[in-house]
C-alpha cells in the first residue's frame, strides 16, 4: 500500500513529514504542488495536474480532451505507485483533480492534513455549494463519467472514501469529532542573524481582494508604526503567490530606507520553524502563520483592522478568523 501526500506549502510539508513517522517511509510519496518543493529523503514528484493558475481538468464541450486527461492521470498514478493501491492525503478537496484522483480504482481512501487557516473553517463558513444547473451537471457527467462533479466541497467528510483528518490542535477541522492530533512538527533550527520583527505579507492584491493603492497605504502605515516603536530592522518573508505586490512593497521601502532597514528572507525558509527557533514578533494580516506563531508563544500583530479602515469589505476576512485565533492577535 502506498501513501500519496499532496504538498503545496511549508506547513503541509511539515505535517506530512510528521504523519510519515508512523508509516513505512519507503511506501510514502510526496507530490509537490504550486511550485513548492523541499529537501527530503521521501520519494517525491512534481504533481502535474494542478488547478492553479489554471484548472487542468475542466468540463467543456470538447469532452474527449478531458477524458484523455483523466486517463493520463490514471496512467501517471499507476506509474508512481508501481501499480499498487494507495491512500491519499490532502489539505482540501475543492478541485476537479481531487475527485478524479480519489475516484481512481486504486485509491482506497483519503485523509485531510492541516494546511493553515483553511483547516479551521466550519461548514457554515465554507458555504458548500449546491448545483443549480442541470446543463452544467450533464456537462460534468459527460466529461468525467462520474469522476468529478459540478458541486465540490472544500471538506467532504461524507464521501465513502474519507478516512480521517490530521491536525495540530483540537481547534482544527471544527466540524469533525474524530481526528488525529499530532505533536507540533516544527523543529528548532539555527537561523543566521538576529530576528526581532518578521512581516508576513499576503497575495491579496494578486487575488483581487484589495487594490494596489490600499495595499501600499497599509505597508506605509506599518512602516511608520514600526519607526514610531523605534524598530530599526524588519525582516519580511513573502508569500509564494506574491508578485506584483512585492514590487509595490519595495517601492514603499525606498521611501523609508534612511529610517528602517528591511531584509527579505529566503523563500525556502519556514516561518513556522522560525517561530519556534527565534523570539521574533510576527506581523501578519490574517495569515495562518500567526496561528503557529501563537502556538509557539510568539507575539502576533495584525494589520487587518488597518485594511478595514481603507476598505470596509475586508471586514469579512476578520469575521472569518477562528475565534480562538482572534483572541491571540494584537490589531494595530
Amino acid at each position: 500500500m502506498k501513501h500519496l501526500f499532496y504538498i503545496h506549502s511549508s506547513i503541509t510539508f511539515l505535517v506530512a513529514t510528521k504523519i510519515v513517522e508512523g508509516l513505512d517511509k519507503d511506501n510514502c510519496i510526496f507530490l509537490w504542488g504550486r511550485n513548492f518543493q523541499a529537501t527530503t529523503d521521501i520519494k517525491h514528484h512534481k504533481f502535474p495536474f494542478v488547478h492553479l493558475p489554471k484548472e487542468y481538468f475542466s468540463a467543456s464541450i470538447k469532452f474527449w480532451e478531458t477524458r484523455k486527461k483523466v486517463v493520463e492521470m490514471d496512467d501517471w498514478l499507476a506509474q508512481i505507485t508501481e501499480g499498487q493501491d494507495f491512500f491519499y492525503y490532502t489539505p482540501q478537496s475543492g478541485t476537479n483533480f481531487f475527485y478524479v484522483l480519489v475516484e481512481n480504482v486504486s485509491c482506497k481512501g483519503y485523509n485531510y492534513i492541516e494546511e493553515g487557516r483553511g483547516s479551521y473553517f466550519t461548514k457554515k463558513q465554507l458555504q458548500n455549494p449546491k448545483s443549480n444547473s442541470l446543463l452544467r451537471d450533464a456537462l460534468y457527467q459527460i466529461n468525467f463519467k462520474g469522476r468529478s462533479s459540478s458541486v465540490k466541497h472544500f471538506f467532504d467528510f461524507d464521501h465513502p472514501k474519507f478516512k480521517t483528518a490530521y491536525g495540530l490542535s483540537q481547534h482544527t477541522f471544527p466540524d469533525l469529532q474524530d481526528k488525529v492530533i499530532l505533536d507540533i512538527p516544527f523543529q528548532k533550527k539555527e537561523f543566521p542573524g538576529n530576528y526581532e520583527h518578521i512581516l508576513v505579507p499576503e497575495p491579496i492584491v494578486e487575488f483581487g481582494i484589495v487594490s494596489e493603492a490600499t495595499y501600499q497605504q497599509t505597508v506605509v502605515y506599518f512602516l511608520e508604526w514600526a519607526i514610531q516603536k523605534k524598530y530599526t530592522t524588519i525582516h519580511v518573508k513573502y508569500h509564494p503567490g506574491q508578485k506584483k505586490s512585492i514590487e509595490l512593497m519595495r517601492a514603499v521601502y525606498q521611501q523609508y530606507k534612511d529610517q528602517l532597514t528591511v531584509i527579505e528572507l529566503p523563500a525556502e525558509w519556514s516561518l513556522e520553524e522560525m517561530a519556534v527557533s527565534t523570539t521574533a514578533n510576527f506581523v501578519i494580516i490574517t495569515s495562518s502563520v500567526g496561528i503557529y506563531a501563537s502556538l509557539a508563544n510568539r507575539t502576533v500583530y495584525s494589520l487587518a483592522q488597518q485594511l478595514v479602515q481603507l476598505d470596509a469589505t475586508y471586514q469579512k476576512a476578520i469575521d472569518d478568523l477562528p475565534d480562538f485565533f482572534k483572541k491571540e492577535l494584537i490589531f494595530i
